[in-house]
Formats: C-alpha cells, structure tokens, sequence
C-alpha cells in the first residue's frame, strides 16, 4: 500500500497533471489481487473545504451545495497509474430534491397525455364513423399511399431498434444463449414495427381523409410529390407553401433565442437546458444518424396527425362544414352563427395547444410550467398553419 500510494505522489507531480495532493486528504483505498497475482489499488482523495474550487459559491450557498464533495480518484494496475479522474459527489439530499422538483414536470405531462388520450380515441372513432357513413367504394384504393406511407415508417422504427444492438449487448447477460438474445432482439424489432403499421396508418388514413372532407381547398399530403398532371398554377402554389414552411423554421428559431432571454430576465430560476447535448454512445450504432432522423421523422408526422390534424377536421366538419337549413336570409343571425363559431375555433386551438404543450412538460426544464409556456405558441402557431395552408408546410 505504500508503495503504491509512493508511486502516486510522484506520478501526481509530474506533467501534465501537477496535482498538489498536499491540498488532498486520503478517505479510502482498497486493493485487489487479480487472478494473475498481479495487486491493484483503488484511491479516493477528498479535496479540503478551505480549498474547493466551489469555496466561493459554498460560501454563499452552503444550504444549496451542503455536502458536496470534490474527489480525486486514482487507479493503480500493478506499477503504472491507469486512471486519474476528478469527481464531484453530488448529496443524496440533492438527488431527493431534484427527484421530487421533477415529480411536479412528470404529473402535468401525465395528465396531458391522459386527456389527449381520451380525446383522440372520441376523435378517431368519430372520424371512422364518419367514414363508414359517407361510404366511397375507392376508400381503400385512395388509402393505399397512406398505408404505404406509414409502413415505411414503422420499418424505420422497427430497424432503429435493430440499429442500437452493438449498445443492447452491453446488456446481454451470458446466462442466456447469443442466439436466444439475437432472436428476442428480432422479436421486439418486429413486435415494434406490427404495432406502429396499424398506429400510424389509423392516424394517416383517418387524418388524410377526414381532412379532404374538411378543408377541401388543401393539397393532399401525397400529392404534393408529383408534378404530373398539374399546372403551372398549382405548382407555384406548391412552391409556396414550401417557402412558408421553411420561413416559420426560421421564425420559431427566432422566438426559442427571445424566449429563453426574456425568461430568464424576468425569472432567474427559469431553466431550460436547450445546449447542445452530448450523447457519445449513439456512435456505437451501426448508422450513428439513422436514430436521430427516424425519431425526429416520427415525431414531426404522428404529433402533426394526432394534434392538428385531426381534431381541427373533425371540428371543421361538424361546426362549419355541416350545414344549416333552418336559417334563411337573416343577416344578423348569420353574423353572429359566424362570431360564435370564430370563438369557438379560437378556445378549440387553445386547448389542443395547452395539451400540446402540457404533453411536452417532462423535459428537464423548471419551473414545472416552462415548457408549456415555451410551447403553447408554436403550437398555435402551428395550428394557424394547418388551418390556411394544409399538412404540407
């Protein structure tokens, strides 16, 4: 043990660490003798409290930081140094208090999704029943591109899984055969994509149709992918609606930088972590990018689906579509039928918007309510947009 504990006072003095282990006080060692014979030594140092690179802020905020430790931990593999890391032991009180700071995000986040849930079932089985009642013998010929649409998506879902299995067999337990963990590794690939094909195409066929019936003046989503047959017109209506898409990409980028800024000038314990975060393990995928472009594609088509374009359909065709014979030639009746349905439209998109938003709040941010505060805009602003120009954009 000495030796060992010789041999790191002289490695810590050298380039290009330097560490003064004067500043240093020893709290554990241990030691291990490996099957060739050869001991190993383990050493944890705790750095003094008069000398903690955090001294300033402990100073200032020991109830926040009490318990804090800032450690140095060595590894001796027989003669050599093979690891010096700095480590700052974060209290149990803190893991407490954060977990249950978090419990607030995860509540509201959890009820969201407990009405969306429920809404978009009423949702879905008014649209079927629309449907089933305006019966089309070419349903099921139109409804083949959204079907093959949303298969190509849950292959994609299922073969993302498949893409993380060099990080699943850090989890491979040797009590059960490679083989049995290859197939069952197959099994939930395939189990994934079975339940994402009939998911996604109950959402797309329903919200494909449902909005033609809605919105008649809109593209169809797959339409827009082929030129044949259409006009000049048409074509710069296309190129339109694409500009304006990419124009609000740019404006919701513009309100994300105001936002944080402004929040966090009016309230300093507003926190949203929107740096760019490291995730080294995605490398280890057989494609690295392949997971990053399947849950972004999955997330912009079935959130759209779910809460755009379905319940703003199913609420144009029953409020403004359905017509109404009993009023005739009755100005002022008609305008104020046209008042309370706008104020209708207005509350209908401010609660999908909240749910949006609410649906969101899991995120590490604090208070509880900054995502939904951050959200709830883009998310009418997404609704306005569905509303004038389609899925499209």
């Amino acid at each position: 043990l000495n030796s060992a504990l010789s041999l790191v006072q002289s490695f810590s003095q050298k380039p290009p660490f330097q560490i003064d282990l004067n500043l240093y006080t020893l709290i554990s060692s241990d030691s291990n003798l490996t099957p060739f014979q050869r001991r190993d030594y383990h050493f944890i140092f705790e750095r003094l409290a008069s000398t903690h690179p955090l001294a300033f802020i402990l100073e200032q905020n020991t109830s926040k930081f009490e318990g804090a430790k800032y450690l140095l931990d060595i590894k001796v593999t027989g003669d050599k140094i093979s690891a010096v890391e700095y480590k700052l032991k974060v209290p149990e009180s803190f893991k407490r208090s954060y977990d249950h700071m978090r419990s607030y995000n995860t509540t509201l986040a959890h009820i969201a999704s407990l009405f969306t849930l429920l809404f978009t079932f009423i949702i879905i089985v008014l649209s079927c029943l629309i449907l089933l009642r305006n019966r089309n013998a070419n349903l099921l010929s139109s409804s083949k591109p959204m079907i093959i649409i949303s298969l190509i998506f849950a292959l994609g879902f299922g073969l993302e899984h498949l893409n993380q299995f060099p990080l699943l067999l850090v989890e491979y337990s040797t009590d059960e055969s490679f083989i049995c963990f290859v197939l069952e590794t197959l099994y939930k690939s395939i189990l994934m994509f079975g339940i994402m094909s009939v998911l996604l195409s109950v959402l797309f066929v329903l919200a494909e149709h449902l909005s033609r019936k809605s919105f008649k003046s809109h593209l169809y989503f797959y339409g827009v992918f082929s030129i044949r047959g259409r006009s000049i017109g048409q074509l710069k209506d296309i190129m339109k609606i694409l500009i304006i898409g990419y124009s609000a990409v740019a404006i919701m980028f513009g309100y994300e930088v105001v936002f944080y800024q402004v929040a966090k000038i009016l309230d300093e314990s507003f926190w949203i972590p929107s740096e760019s975060r490291e995730h080294p393990n995605i490398l280890a995928h057989f494609c690295p990018g392949f997971s990053s472009i399947i849950q972004s594609l999955l997330a912009g088509t079935w959130e759209e689906a779910c809460f755009r374009v379905l319940p703003l359909s199913i609420f144009f065709y029953f409020v403004f579509n359905v017509k109404n014979t009993t009023i005739k030639n009755d100005t002022n009746q008609s305008r104020l039928k046209s008042i309370v349905k706008g104020v209708m439209l207005i509350g209908f998109g401010i609660i999908w918007s909240l749910l949006f938003a609410a649906g969101h709040a899991n995120y590490p941010a604090q208070p509880s309510y900054a995502r939904v505060l951050e959200l709830i805009v883009p998310s009418i602003g997404f609704f306005i947009l569905f509303w004038r120009f389609g899925i499209y954009p």
